[in-house]
């Protein structure tokens, strides 16, 4: 029987030293470094834009900070980020915002971000309807809604636009706030108006505002 030189150094009591193998394999952490943020909110500034805070996201990182006070200095890991800037009003409703798509922090030393320019947010406008008869789009005839938003009567982009009567409701995100007039027809199947509905609309910065409107039928009359 052969008996190999471990199992005699075993047999012998002899203590065999294993090899030192580093089994810590953490990854070694980053320092931290600073970060200085301005900003400046529309063109009128926070009082007259109606922001009371601006709430900075950047990585894990949350602060909200008196939009008056301008400026702020914040404390992060060594890396790079994507930085969000959301001017709030006192209710707390997002109104504006502002983004840096690329903030690199360095251990030790202090980044200036360049000077953000908050801008308003756009409103989501959703639009339903239905006829003043009670009745529902087949029976009323119609195939189609003709949707047109307008400012000071003119028509604003993208509108207008067609959707099928059926669906009873449409959402149009990023309208800018402001005064508008909603203009709705009811279209046949030849794309002629049988039923009409308006109403005037006041969104604000960042609202998801929803209507409903009553469409009414075209007398001949009415048709110009």
């Amino acid at each position: 029987m052969r008996i190999s030189w471990l199992s005699a150094a075993l047999l012998a009591g002899c203590v065999i030293d294993a090899p030192n193998i580093d089994t810590d394999d953490t990854p070694e952490a980053f320092g931290e470094g600073t970060i200085e943020v301005s900003w400046r909110v529309g063109s009128s500034g926070c009082e007259l834009a109606e922001v009371t805070d601006v709430q900075i996201q950047i990585g894990d990182l949350e602060r909200t900070i008196p939009c008056t006070t301008g400026e702020t200095s914040l404390q992060l890991l060594a890396g790079d980020y994507a930085l969000l800037a959301t001017g709030l009003d006192a209710s707390g409703v997002a109104r504006f915002e502002a983004r840096e798509e690329l903030v690199s922090v360095f251990e030790g030393e202090t980044t200036v971000v360049p000077t953000l320019r908050l801008s308003a947010l756009p409103a989501t406008l959703t639009l339903f309807w239905k006829f003043e008869n009670g009745s529902l789009c087949g029976a009323n005839g119609v195939d189609s809604i003709d949707i047109a938003l307008f400012n000071n009567e003119q028509i604003v982009a993208p509108f207008p636009i067609k959707t099928e009567c059926s669906d009873g409701e449409e959402v149009f995100p990023g309208i800018p706030a402001g005064s508008y007039v909603v203009s709705m027809l009811g279209l046949n199947a030849d794309d002629q108006a049988d039923f009409e509905a308006r109403q005037d609309v006041t969104l604000l910065r960042g609202e998801e505002a929803s209507f409903e409107l009553e469409l009414v039928a075209l007398d001949s009359d009415d048709v110009p």
